[in-house]
């Protein structure tokens, strides 16, 4: 089980940093947003974006026969594989929302303005911005999922072995 685990993060690992990454930047874009810095803030948040995107495409790409085979060695199933896919169509819209976001004008609501973090930092008075960000969570959220489910259907056809 263990080795098992350590290959899903290494084969995982470059992914999980950029994402982290690309999260922190556009942290730090939101809580500097009237900072002189402003332009290197958005370059930490899109060129770690832009490698995620990157190695994103070409592992998920459908067309990439060459890495077909491992991509979905670890775990065969059909969930598996349209989490991965849905990930690709995810990564295709994340880029466009992104620019959007500069040229959709803002709503004047302020909606989160001084509300959780968790608000303030998915709706920015941007609606772009809102759809860039959901887009976001929802690969952590569905990455999580597929992980846990996974992990779930690793242990449990472990444990019924062991009995």
């Amino acid at each position: 089980m263990l080795g098992w685990v350590k290959y899903i993060i290494f084969s995982h690992w470059l992914q999980f940093a950029l994402l982290a990454t690309t999260w922190l930047g556009g942290y730090v874009i939101h809580a500097h947003v009237h900072s002189p810095l402003l332009v290197l803030y958005y370059a930490g948040h899109i060129f770690p974006a832009c490698a995620f995107f990157g190695v994103g495409m070409y592992y998920l790409h459908p067309g990439n026969k060459e890495v077909a085979a491992r991509l979905h060695s670890a775990d065969p199933n059909d969930t598996t594989k349209a989490v991965h896919r849905i990930f690709f169509h995810l990564l295709r819209l994340l880029p466009i929302t992104g620019a959007i976001t500069f040229f959709v004008p803002d709503s004047g609501f302020e909606f989160g303005a001084d509300g959780s973090f968790w608000t303030n930092h998915l709706y920015n008075d941007n609606f772009a911005h809102m759809v860039h960000a959901s887009l976001f969570y929802l690969i952590l959220l569905l990455g999580s999922f597929n992980l846990v489910r996974v992990m779930n259907k690793r242990f449990n056809g472990k444990l019924k072995k062991s009995l």
